[in-house]
């Protein structure tokens, strides 16, 4: 019998969440100066990262390295350089382990996501952390934000959409805000 590499690694990583007491998810969101119970972070996970896979695998990239970074200990998650944390408008947060080039996670076609367990489509910004947990230089910001830009832009125009960002809060996290703009402000 075929285990589903995603049923396997949500129990994978449930499992370690549990064994850990869920200990590194609170620290996450605490570093991150964020609300609400760990639960909300292993719940946005345990949604985002399938669907990440999802656009990864049309794209015909390689699925098992991609799971094999969303590890519950970032520590251990080879080839990951940052931390993704989208915020999904408070009802949770989902983390998704990246390289240098934020090539694992198009951040255009999750913005247009439908999370249905959920019942809301989209995220509202997410945090970009480093995974050794060191500070983030600002020539690092300057590179985050020219990649994030890239990205959003690709698929859709400034006029379309608005990324904001702040790293003012904290040197060791950067913060995109990301929004639809509004239709009546371009008539």
């Amino acid at each position: 019998m075929t285990t589903n590499p995603i049923s396997a690694w949500q129990a994978r990583f449930r499992k370690a969440a549990e064994a850990d007491q869920m200990d590194l998810l609170r620290h996450h969101l605490e570093s991150l100066e964020l609300p609400g119970e760990p639960e909300l972070l292993l719940r946005g996970t345990l949604a985002m990262v399938p669907m990440a896979l999802a656009y990864r695998s049309m794209d015909g990239d390689d699925i098992k390295q991609f799971l094999d970074m969303q590890t519950y200990d970032p520590a251990r998650a080879r080839d990951a350089t940052y931390l993704l944390t989208f915020d999904l408008y408070g009802r949770a947060y989902g983390r998704i382990a990246v390289d240098r080039s934020l090539r694992e996670c198009d951040l255009a076609d999750m913005f247009g996501a439908a999370w249905r367990e959920l019942e809301l489509c989209g995220y509202h910004g997410f945090y970009i952390t480093r995974v050794d947990g060191r500070e983030l230089s600002p020539e690092e910001v300057a590179e985050l934000q020219e990649l994030v830009e890239k990205d959003l832009y690709f698929d859709y125009s400034e006029d379309e959409l608005s990324v904001w960002f702040d790293d003012s809060r904290s040197p060791f996290f950067l913060y995109a805000d990301v929004s639809e703009r509004d239709e009546s402000l371009n008539d």
